[in-house]
C-alpha cells in the first residue's frame, strides 16, 4: 500500500491491529485528533443511527479550514446544509461526493453547481472483478440458504 507521500492517519471504532502492525505507515488516531489534523477527510462508514450526520457544524468547526472532505460512502453521514455552510464561509476547502443526502439528484440539490463542490456518480466499485466477486458472492449467498 503507497501513502503517496501522505502522513496518513485513521479511526475506526476497533482498532484493526493486524492491519496497522502490516501497514506501519498508517497511524491509527482518536476521532478528534483525526478531524482536527486531516488535510484530506474520506469517509468509509455504514448508514447507522451513530453515523448519521457525523459531519456537522460541530465537527465542521473542529476542521482544519483548508480540508477537504470526500465522501463515498453513505450521503446521510454529512449535514448538506452545515457543509455548504462551512464551504461559504471559507471553513471547509471543499467536497467531493458520489453520495447525496437525497438520492436520486433533485433539482433544488443545494451543493449542485458550487465551485468547491465535486459529485461524480456512485460507480467506483464498478471494476470488471468487482462485479464477477459481486455475482459469485450473490450465487454462494443463494445456495447457503437453501
Amino acid at each position: 500500500m503507497s501513502n503517496i507521500g501522505m502522513k496518513v492517519i485513521g479511526y475506526d471504532v476497533l482498532e484493526d491491529y493486524k492491519f496497522l502492525k502490516e501497514n506501519p505507515q498508517i497511524k491509527f488516531e482518536s476521532l478528534e485528533t483525526l478531524f482536527e489534523q486531516s488535510d484530506y477527510l474520506t469517509l468509509h462508514v455504514p448508514l447507522n443511527n451513530s453515523t448519521r450526520h457525523i459531519i456537522n457544524k460541530s465537527i465542521l468547526g473542529k476542521i482544519k479550514s483548508d480540508a477537504i472532505i470526500i465522501n463515498t460512502a453513505r450521503g446521510e453521514l454529512v449535514n448538506t446544509k452545515d457543509v455548504l455552510e462551512a464551504l461559504e464561509n471559507k471553513k471547509l476547502r471543499g467536497y467531493l461526493c458520489d453520495v447525496l443526502e437525497k438520492e436520486p439528484v433533485e433539482p433544488g440539490e443545494l451543493l449542485l453547481g458550487k465551485s468547491n463542490v465535486l459529485i461524480t456518480p456512485h460507480v467506483g466499485s464498478r471494476t470488471f472483478e468487482n462485479i464477477v466477486r459481486q455475482g459469485v458472492t450473490s450465487v454462494k449467498n443463494l445456495i447457503q440458504s437453501i
